[in-house]
């Protein structure tokens, strides 16, 4: 509450002395008025947004005034900021709880001094080279789990912290010491550099200096030897003792040369033997390699993992130096940083130091580009709290882990290599293990996992590399001058790991698995020819499946033309991998409503093939039956038939009748048939292919389903609605299985089963199922896609047949300027749709539009259809009969009435022409 506002009053009649309140606690209370140490509210005059004596860490700046800054939306920076913060604040209230609980349990606590008795009045001493950081923040849920680790009494108490080079290891252990000596002065904390075996005997000479120990100054004294032995005492009294940066176990536990002749000379050259398993001491360990933290501790308990601070103490963090960042500006900031508190020390540093250099500056310059990442990861601003041997440096700090994995483990280090070139995230370990049994790869992965460099995914088969170890592991595999080697090997592995069928459905689950990497190594370039040919692959393969499974034309084409630069490189345009390529563009060309350009590309493939290979050779009666496929996209329907009719001849002469390989043909020159209206015999022949299909392939095979589909749309063509019905409520489900719910096949699927409700009357299950179709259509594919399309014209059929003219009118209209542009204004399905809005003209009473609107599709059809076509026949009919009976409507109006006229014979009425069929596209 504010001085000097409305409110003041309220605060002044409500703790003044003979107030209600104030009476009501006296009664209610025990009598006895304590203190307390927490604020609850504190009365600030109106120009102070926080209290002076409010810690700087636990201040969250509010830009909004007194009225407006409680009113938050769930995705407003400040409020995840405070939500963060209250959630930290409860998870801290609850760790102080079992803390002292823990404590306050007999015989379980976490003094040393308890679990074993002393002599009194032992002096005590610490080595710890660090002061107590003031501002240290969080942490406390690691901090109870070490509370926990050496509250165990009887055992030896070990415990070890495990974490990614920066991540704040060594702090959480200093502040754990200064807790302990602060909770029992009489425990003594011992600080042992574990980087090297000089630096560990040099932590003991300290120690034994510090302590006083009796023989240090003597120079035949084994000083190792003699803190050992003194530590082992309990009467010098407890302690802790830190052994810090221990990432090498082989330091700690390796003999020394020459000096294994005796039992005796090998426990006294390892180093891990000169520190005492005893009751009243207790060992804490840091290290990077969790593998390391097991093996010291003797697989002991469970290492405590330490991983990046939570969005709330990350901010913290930075505020200690740049106490005046605003709340969206750091979050920002630490989320970029992934919340490693090295890398958010050394950034604020930085900005703090460099003026001109402000948080948004910094981020833009560290999102710029790869290079600019890695100049500000390299800053190396000093650090007290850090170990004046360890870089401060975020990349220089990691490449450390990377030179020891590459010493150690080789393969290992060439395993990280490897996945430092692919997306960082869902690395699937079929792209990494090569030709490795399980078990050796296993042995490759482990020290990777174990350094915190990489993490296994749960429930997967893939691993997920931090972000910001993946920037310097490229940087130092640079620095060494290796990184195109890497490169390649990364291109390589792609490329041969992406399916060489890539439009094949039993392939997309792995298509899907490898597209991120895919999309990540085809931005490599590479020197050598059979690099650039593999990045041409995949380049290729991803365009298929773009177009195939995401319908992404856009970007498929960009990656076909991009793959044709590269080849042609390299190829003549008449080589087989360059007709490939072009066949790969022609399909983006057609997801892209590019039909022109498909067939043209498209018929000069066919043109190479045929001069090369001859007419009846596989890869010719491919480019044929794509070719075709063309010819149907621009309504040429009886050149598309011929083209295809060869294909499927040829290829049974050459393969025999029931070859896999052209069930698809047949599946698409029955199509061809149904679109010329042929109906007999495309039934004929999509019968025969579906009985094949279902033998050969099985009910979930892609071409059995779209026979079953075909057959479907043939059978509505027929007014055969329940047979249509039973086929496609079968293949539904497995459209659904197979493709899953959103693909274009399946929503193409589901539309036909609303056509067959319209024709079964079906109207309100109809109209349902074209608004949960058009959702998704218009969710994944955008509202001028085919598919969408087609499903607007549904629907608005819908509409019409429920006596919703305006709504049908709206949806037709659009629908037929739209198909204008994709396909043009003469196209057979701009003709179908123009001949359904003639329609519902006709219905809503507009009956010269429709007359009018009818007369010009007939026009058109009879110059893009052969002459016997059923749409034709339709046309005629129905015009034929609505001017008969406008002219019947005119002579009755012209007709004089008169009531004296003589009665005559009741005319016959006039029959409107047979049912029309349902003109789908």
């Amino acid at each position: 509450m504010v001085a000097k506002q409305p409110n003041e009053d309220l605060i002044s009649r409500t703790l003044s002395p003979d107030s209600a309140l104030l009476r009501e606690l006296e009664q209610t209370s025990t009598g006895t008025w304590v203190r307390s140490d927490t604020s609850y509210a504190v009365l600030v005059n109106k120009d102070s947004a926080v209290p002076p004596e409010t810690p700087r860490r636990n201040a969250i700046a509010v830009n909004k005034d007194h009225s407006n800054m409680v009113k938050f939306g769930e995705d407003d920076p400040v409020y995840q900021i405070i939500m963060s913060f209250l959630s930290d604040l409860s998870k801290n209230m609850e760790n102080q709880r079992i803390n002292h609980n823990t404590s306050s349990n007999k015989g379980c606590t976490a003094d040393p001094s308890s679990l074993a008795p002393v002599q009194k009045g032992a002096r005590t001493f610490s080595t710890v080279p660090f002061s107590k950081d003031p501002g240290f923040v969080g942490r406390e849920d690691i901090l109870v789990q070490l509370e926990s680790e050496f509250a165990n009494p009887g055992s030896q108490r070990w415990a070890s912290l495990h974490g990614l080079g920066g991540i704040g290891k060594s702090q959480i252990a200093i502040e754990y010491s200064y807790r302990q000596r602060g909770r029992s002065p009489q425990i003594s904390t011992f600080w042992v550099h574990a980087s090297s075996k000089a630096r560990f005997e040099q932590s003991y000479s300290e120690i034994a200096m510090t302590a006083e120990i009796p023989g240090i100054g003597d120079g035949k004294v084994d000083t190792l030897q003699l803190v050992s032995k003194w530590l082992t005492n309990r009467d010098n009294g407890p302690w802790l003792l830190i052994l810090d940066n221990a990432d090498d176990d082989t330091i700690l536990l390796d003999l020394a040369k020459g000096d294994t002749d005796t039992h005796a000379t090998t426990v006294q050259c390892r180093l891990l033997n000169y520190l005492p398993r005893v009751q009243h001491g207790a060992v804490l360990i840091t290290t990077r390699d969790r593998t390391c933290a097991l093996s010291l501790t003797g697989h002991r308990g469970t290492p405590i993992e330490v991983s990046s601070m939570t969005l709330n103490e990350s901010i913290n963090l930075l505020r200690n130096i740049l106490p005046e960042a605003l709340p969206e500006e750091a979050s920002e900031l630490v989320e970029e940083l992934e919340s490693v508190p090295l890398a958010i020390s050394q950034a604020s540093a930085y900005i703090k130091e460099v003026s001109q250099v402000s948080i948004p500056l910094y981020l833009a310059n560290f999102r710029r580009s790869d290079e600019d990442q890695e100049t500000l990861l390299n800053k190396n601003k000093e650090d007290l709290r850090r170990d004046p041997g360890v870089p401060n440096a975020v990349i220089t700090s990691w490449e450390l882990s990377f030179q020891l994995i590459r010493e150690k483990f080789p393969s290992s280090a060439d395993l990280l290599s490897l996945m430092s070139y692919f997306n960082r995230q869902a690395i699937p370990q079929m792209l990494i293990q090569g030709d490795d049994d399980d078990l050796s790869f296993s042995e490759d992965i482990n020290p990777l996992i174990s350094f915190s460099l990489i993490r296994a995914e749960i429930g997967e088969n893939s691993f997920e590399m931090h972000r910001l170890v993946q920037t310097a592991m490229r940087h130092w595999l640079r620095s060494d001058g290796c990184d195109r080697v890497w490169k390649e090997r990364a291109i390589e592995r792609v490329a041969h790991q992406f399916p060489p069928e890539r439009n094949q459905l039993q392939h997309w689950p792995v298509c899907e698995a490898l597209m991120s990497h895919a999309d990540e190594i085809i931005l490599h370039t590479a020197s050598s020819r059979e690099s650039e040919m593999n990045r041409a692959n995949v380049l290729n393969s991803t365009a298929c499946y773009l177009v195939e499974r995401k319908g992404n034309g856009e970007l498929a084409e960009q990656r076909s033309t991009h793959a044709l630069q590269i080849q042609r490189q390299y190829f003549d345009d008449d080589s087989d991998e360059i007709l490939v390529t072009l066949n790969v563009l022609a399909f983006a060309y057609v997801q892209l409503s590019k039909y022109e350009k498909a067939r043209s590309l498209r018929e000069s493939v066919l043109k190479q093939r045929l001069k090369i290979w001859g007419s009846d050779n596989e890869k010719t009666l491919i480019s044929m039956h794509i070719l075709s496929l063309s010819y149907m996209d621009l309504g040429l329907f009886e050149k598309a038939e011929d083209l295809m009719q060869r294909v499927v001849t040829v290829g049974e002469k050459l393969l025999g009748p029931e070859d896999p390989q052209f069930l698809g043909s047949g599946n698409q020159l029955a199509l061809i048939q149904l679109r010329q209206g042929k109906y007999d015999e495309a039934e004929m022949l999509i019968s025969k292919i579906l009985e094949i299909s279902q033998r050969r392939l099985g009910v979930e095979h892609i071409d059995t389903l779209e026979a079953m589909f075909n057959l479907s749309r043939i059978y509505i063509q027929q007014n055969k609605f329940e047979e249509a019905e039973n086929v496609i409520t079968e293949a539904i489900p497995f459209f659904i299985k197979t493709l899953g719910p959103s693909h274009w096949r399946t929503l193409d699927a589901r539309c036909l089963l609303a056509n067959i409700y319209r024709g079964r009357t079906k109207l309100d299950e109809a109209k349902e199922i074209c608004l949960s179709c058009l959702d998704t259509a218009q969710g994944v594919y955008g509202p001028q896609d085919g598919t969408t399309l087609n499903i607007f014209n549904s629907l608005a059929l819908v509409y019409r047949d429920q006596g919703d003219f305006i709504d049908a009118s709206r949806l037709l209209k659009d629908n037929v300027e739209s198909f204008k542009k994709k396909l043009g204004a003469d196209h057979p399905e701009t003709l179908t749709d123009m001949s359904n809005l003639a329609f519902c003209y006709y219905d809503m009473g507009e009956k010269e539009d429709a007359i009018q609107l009818m007369t010009e599709v007939l026009r058109k059809q009879r110059e893009v259809l052969r002459v016997d076509h059923p749409d034709i026949a339709d046309s005629v009919e129905f015009l034929a009969w609505w001017k008969s009976m406008e002219e019947e409507s005119m002579r009755e109006q012209l007709a004089p009435s008169s009531s004296s006229s003589p009665a005559t014979p009741e005319a016959e009425p006039r029959r409107s022409p047979r049912k029309r069929r349902r003109k789908i596209q």
